[in-house]
């Protein structure tokens, strides 16, 4: 199910004054005029919210893991949690399989997504060609290694908070509560991840800081859920900045 961004976020503005355009941008974040929103129900955002809650906790969980060993293969962190989270997307995606464009899992601006990526892996590509020519590395490496972080940030990042819970949260409590929301629990849970922080070193600014990237990243990549009606353009980004520092 596709639905048109344009009829949403593109006010017709020409002849308008200044204070007018600026108005009709802020009347675009009105949860009313999402239409992701609209199709879901308060009782589905509500099961949303309690299903997010045990992922969570099962997530937590498989982060304890140093590492674990499946059918005689050792896994390190973070493949247990990337593991669980595939499960949990494709439990979310068969509860919502009449529903997926509520998920950010539709080919609206597909092909400008596509042609994202490949200017962020050319340039990342680029970036590191003096590995390739001295030997450090191949490009198939490189590229199974970028591969993995898009799969980690969509199924542990974007579809979770941006495709999932978001558009549940704005449901329930309106665009800028929600956003806000979104962003924090975002941020909790990276400093949940033991591979991050340790809570004997956990300071106030660490905790303020780490909050507040959240709820900016948040806005960030909810912004461009709406102007491209997926999540794949957020998880693109989110990733690509790990494509340049790989190696």
């Amino acid at each position: 199910m596709q639905f048109d961004n344009r009829k949403v976020f593109y006010p017709e503005w020409e002849g308008t004054s200044i204070m007018k355009q600026v108005k009709s941008l802020f009347q675009c974040f009105r949860p009313q005029s999402l239409q992701i929103c609209q199709s879901l129900t308060k009782q589905e955002c509500v099961s949303s919210v309690l299903s997010f809650v045990v992922y969570c906790a099962g997530l937590l969980w498989t982060n304890h893991f140093e590492e674990i060993s499946m059918a005689g293969v050792l896994l390190l962190r973070p493949v247990p949690a990337f593991l669980y989270s595939v499960l949990f997307f494709l439990f979310i995606c068969f509860r919502n399989r009449k529903k997926l464009h509520t998920l950010g899992l539709t080919t609206e601006h597909l092909k400008s997504a596509l042609a994202f990526l490949a200017v962020v892996l050319a340039a990342s590509l680029l970036f590191h060609v003096r590995h390739f020519l001295t030997n450090q590395t191949t490009v198939i490496t490189f590229l199974s290694q970028a591969a993995f972080y898009l799969a980690l940030f969509f199924f542990t990042e974007e579809f979770i908070f941006r495709g999932y819970l978001w558009p549940r949260l704005v449901k329930l409590f309106g665009f800028h509560p929600g956003t806000i929301l979104c962003g924090t629990l975002y941020g909790l849970l990276i400093l949940a991840n033991p591979g991050n922080y340790h809570f004997e070193t956990l300071t106030p600014l660490i905790l303020f800081n780490t909050l507040f990237s959240g709820i900016v990243i948040q806005y960030l990549f909810s912004l461009l859920y709406m102007k491209f009606g997926n999540i794949y353009v957020s998880t693109i980004l989110r990733a690509g900045v790990y494509f340049f520092i790989l190696l």
